[in-house]
């Protein structure tokens, strides 16, 4: 008898997803008419009701488009284990499945449990009652069958699974991570379990951007050729160099790129900004013999750029006729507030655009328009960033000490920052932080330890699983 309560036992946590019913407050008799997320039980053999609630900071339910089979659920807990995975392709109301073996069936459905297959026996069927596709909708299953996972004699369960859809990803998603030697394709669609797609050969690679669906760029550090690759990431599993960009007098590290249109622009070191367009491979001077650390293109109205003569930040004017080139008689050289570095870093949240500054180890905000860069406010971040990304109103900043004085002392790893109030709201240590990228309920970082995947749903930074091939440089990402 005490086996079988624990044989049920199992199958509730397992569709709950290590629930702890909220944390709070009395059970809902039955959640799923009361709008909560959760499983309610209302037949089995040693049971006659039972229900749990979903917690949502450590359940997550996706909307996924893609697949060769078609668009799925996938629903899985997070933070502690057992880790519960479920796959269902039975995502419309009146969809029929049961529960196999093997994840790309059609109108089928994968449960795992720490990775492991379950349940091994049974003929338990998933019907569809209310399915959903977009953030917010809400999605209703009943399941019943019979289930014997230990071949001791099988029991009966009936019940219905509720909850509520958290995001609206593609099939694939991938990652794409340089590590000095190579440029790293890691498969993140399963964010607990990700894995190594494939590794394409780029000696000395250290910064990569991905450009669309077809094209990344990656910049290599060595004297040696070449200065840019051309990845084709079309296949991102059979990715491969479609072309290479040689070294030149003008040509010495890339620092940055941003998409305009049809074209991106480039920023070197020790040069000039490059217009390089990726379909053919050809690369124009489109400026002074200043260094470019970093640019950001702000609202398709102003770029802003971080240049090495001045170690200041100027505006450019900016249109879809690309006013080039960007010499003083076209740069206003508004803002000389800043000692800038080679790792400095501009984005912008379609407002406001943000410095990452190595040598004030400070994270800037600045108000852009037609005759001025206005400083509105600065925070100490304690450390000198790597990395800058800007997400939904929120700064994620990776920093490390390095080998050089005065930078090799500070805050190593990485901290989210909340843009409205200027203020850290998290922040956890790693080992020689280097990269971040920010999709969705994720984001990923890298150190020397591997790739770092984080669900940020919450406002805070809650690690879901470490990949320890994933250590590099940069990182970067198919954005839209």
């Amino acid at each position: 008898m005490k086996k079988r309560h624990l044989i049920l036992f199992l199958i509730t946590t397992i569709f709950l997803g290590c629930s702890d019913q909220n944390g709070e407050g009395a059970y809902q008799d039955h959640p799923c008419e009361v709008g909560d997320q959760g499983v309610y039980i209302n037949e089995s053999d040693e049971i006659n009701e039972a229900n749990l609630l979903f917690d949502d900071s450590r359940m997550v339910i996706q909307y996924v488009t893609g697949h060769p089979d078609g668009d799925y659920y996938h629903m899985y807990s997070m933070g502690v284990s057992p880790v519960m995975d479920l796959y269902t392709f039975a995502i419309n109301a009146g969809d029929t499945s049961t529960l196999d073996q093997n994840f790309n069936v059609t109108a089928g459905s994968y449960l795992t449990v720490d990775g492991t297959p379950y349940p091994q026996n049974n003929n338990v069927v998933l019907n569809t009652i209310i399915g959903g596709s977009q953030v917010g909708g809400a999605v209703k299953m009943d399941f019943e069958g019979d289930y014997d996972p230990w071949d001791d004699g099988a029991f009966r369960v009936v019940g219905e699974l509720c909850v509520e859809i958290d995001e609206v990803i593609n099939y694939n998603e991938f990652v794409y991570i340089t590590d000095g030697t190579n440029l790293k394709v890691v498969d993140v669609t399963n964010p607990i379990s990700p894995s190594l797609a494939t590794s394409v050969s780029l000696p000395s690679s250290h910064y990569v951007k991905v450009i669309n669906r077809s094209v990344a760029v990656v910049g290599q550090t060595a004297s040696s050729e070449p200065y840019v690759s051309t990845i084709n990431i079309t296949d991102p599993e059979s990715s491969y160099v479609a072309a290479t960009t040689s070294k030149s007098s003008s040509n010495t590290i890339l620092t940055d790129a941003i998409k305009l249109d049809n074209k991106v622009i480039l920023t070197d070191l020790h040069s000039r900004n490059k217009l390089f367009v990726t379909a053919t491979n050809d690369m124009e001077e489109i400026g002074d013999a200043h260094g470019g650390f970093c640019i950001t293109n702000l609202n398709n109205d102003h770029l802003v750029l971080l240049d090495g003569l001045g170690v200041s930040t100027y505006k450019i004017g900016f249109n879809f006729q690309l006013t080039f080139p960007f010499l003083p008689s076209n740069v206003s050289l508004l803002w000389t507030s800043l000692v800038g570095n080679r790792f400095d870093k501009i984005e912008n949240d379609g407002q406001y655009a943000y410095v990452a500054n190595v040598e004030g180890q400070k994270l800037i905000k600045l108000e852009v328009n037609a005759s001025a860069i206005n400083q509105l406010s600065s925070l100490n971040i304690g450390g000198h960033p790597s990395a800058l990304e800007i997400y939904n109103n929120y700064a994620y900043v990776t920093m490390s000490p390095t080998l050089t004085t005065p930078y090799n002392a500070g805050f190593d790893g990485i901290k989210m920052i909340d843009l409205n109030t200027m203020q850290v709201i998290d922040s956890v240590m790693l080992t020689n932080a280097s990269g971040v990228v920010v999709k969705g309920i994720y984001a990923y970082v890298t150190d020397a330890n591997g790739l770092h995947i984080y669900n940020i749903s919450s406002g805070s930074l809650n690690l879901i699983s470490t990949f320890n091939q994933g250590f590099g440089n940069y990182i970067s990402l198919l954005s839209y």
